[in-house]
């Protein structure tokens, strides 16, 4: 009698489409879902916003605000696997600097109120109602975006002379922008020893010839990061630019400039994690919490004219002043929501549409001044018309309050264009993970962080403080890298 033998039915081996596909099928189905909720909040609002008693309308949107942001962040991971990456932390930038204070109201951290209780119950509800719009059509766009990737490509290791010309790009940069960024940083570090933090917006801007220094110090963040990309596997060819941009970001957070410092940093490790070693994430947590204790403690002694406002005793009377950091930071974070209420306040009973135009002139920013007294980008500023119209005396001072690229977009199209207009920038987020993802070019990831920078500042700014340094800092560089590898495959050839 024949043994039967038992054998394992066979594994059906698919074709390498059908996991790209479905995958590209549930990222789909998580933006329709996106996009639907994003309808039905927006026409929530236009139905019945205005006849709601509105401070209850502020507690219910602040709720709302909360519970959309985990949403955006547990959505985002379905669909893209990944949270540490540039749209996330746009996003969560976005929702800070422009949501904070009413998700603080929820947790019982803000008890004097948003923004103080200096405005309007209406006037209130009317701005978190704009931005928890914004960022769920933003969100819908992103997801659009990121489910329009095609067929996944397989990940591509890059060979040493792969990364030879981004080193190539990045070190001619480095090159051309050390000594004026260190000639820059020496200056202002003079000057904020000798007077404080504030100083450095009292001083005349010089323009034209004049301001070239300046102009070229700024590509110095871009270029080490394209140095980093392209660096070796040898440990020091990775830890020079590593160093630099440590110690260029040190120096900022020691005038004041914590933004500036925390955005290159935070582009300099996600390029990291990417493009060398994973960072883990326990360990990128615990830098977040370190940055947080941080960023207010630094806001209380930027303004001291003294040398030593680093030194212990003022460290430990400054940090013991503040209750909570955490919230402190976020509070603080989340004033940007006050320019959102003073635009919606402005616009368009004092301030007519501008239909575009603050784009038109952000575009103009990639001209150098050579031309004018005063480039007409910085004379079209939203942010310094928004100071001017609200506290001329601390405009008169140089200072300001920021913009929001939430209240740019209401500036320019209103209620209905708003919505459009964040869509397309989230369309546009949701477009450059799938190109990172598509191949893992060392050029791409470093034209990425290089445009990380201003990208994570345009929450709360305008477009005209990002045009240039996406193009000059990012694009430029990385159309280089490609003209230097089609011409090194045609010697190959």
């Amino acid at each position: 009698m024949k043994a039967i033998a038992l054998t394992q039915p066979s594994r059906v081996h698919l074709s390498p489409w059908v996991r790209p596909l479905r995958l590209r099928a549930g990222r789909q189905t998580i933006a329709y879902v996106q996009v639907f909720l994003s309808i039905i909040v927006a026409a929530c609002w236009f139905s019945w916003g205005g006849d709601i008693d509105h401070e209850e309308t502020i507690q219910i949107l602040s709720w709302a605000l909360l519970v959309a942001t985990v949403w955006y962040l547990v959505s985002w991971r379905l669909a893209a696997k990944e949270l540490f990456d540039v749209y996330p932390l746009f996003l969560c930038s976005a929702t800070v600097f422009n949501g904070g204070q009413a998700i603080l109201q929820v947790l019982g951290l803000n008890p004097i109120g948003i923004l103080d209780g200096k405005f309007s119950n209406y006037l209130v509800a009317q701005a978190l109602a704009l931005v928890l719009i914004s960022l769920m059509f933003m969100h819908a766009g992103a997801l659009i975006g990121l489910s329009r990737s095609g067929r996944a490509r397989s990940q591509t290791t890059w060979c040493e002379q792969s990364r030879r010309e981004v080193r190539q790009v990045g070190l001619a940069l480095v090159v051309f922008s050390a000594i004026p960024a260190a000639l820059t940083i020496a200056t202002d570090l003079s000057a904020v020893t000798t007077a404080g933090y504030f100083t450095l917006y009292q001083q005349e801007k010089a323009t034209g010839i004049a301001g070239a220094s300046r102009v070229i110090a700024s590509l110095l963040p871009g270029a080490l990061l394209f140095l980093l990309a392209g660096a070796t596997g040898t440990r020091l060819s990775r830890r020079i630019p590593a160093f630099m941009i440590a110690a260029y970001a040190a120096a900022y957070m020691f005038m004041g400039f914590r933004g500036t410092a925390f955005v290159i940093t935070a582009a300099a490790l996600w390029l990291w994690d990417r493009a060398v070693k994973p960072i883990p994430r326990s360990l990128l947590a615990g830098a977040l919490v370190a940055a947080t204790a941080l960023l207010p403690v630094v806001g209380l002694v930027r303004n001291l004219s003294d040398e030593n406002r680093f030194a212990q005793d003022t460290l430990q009377t400054a940090w013991k002043s503040v209750d909570s950091p955490l919230a402190a930071t976020v509070s603080e974070m989340g004033g940007s929501l006050l320019t959102v209420v003073y635009t919606v306040d402005l616009v368009p009973s004092r301030w007519p549409y501008e239909y575009g135009s603050t784009y038109l002139y952000a575009a103009l920013t990639i001209v150098p001044n050579f031309f004018w007294d005063i480039h007409p980008s910085v004379a079209h500023s939203s942010s310094a018309r928004l100071i001017w119209e609200v506290s001329p005396a601390t405009a008169q001072k140089g200072g300001g309050i920021g913009f929001s690229y939430i209240s740019e977009a209401f500036l320019n199209f209103g209620w209905l264009g708003t919505p459009v207009a964040v869509f397309l920038l989230g369309y546009g987020f949701g477009r450059l993970t799938t190109w990172l993802k598509d191949r893992h070019d060392p050029a791409r990831l470093a034209t990425a962080a290089a445009a990380l920078i201003p990208l994570l500042m345009y929450a709360r700014s305008e477009s005209g403080n990002i045009v240039r340094p996406v193009i000059w800092c990012a694009i430029l560089p990385y159309l280089v890298v490609a003209i230097l590898r089609r011409l090194a495959r045609r010697e190959r050839i």
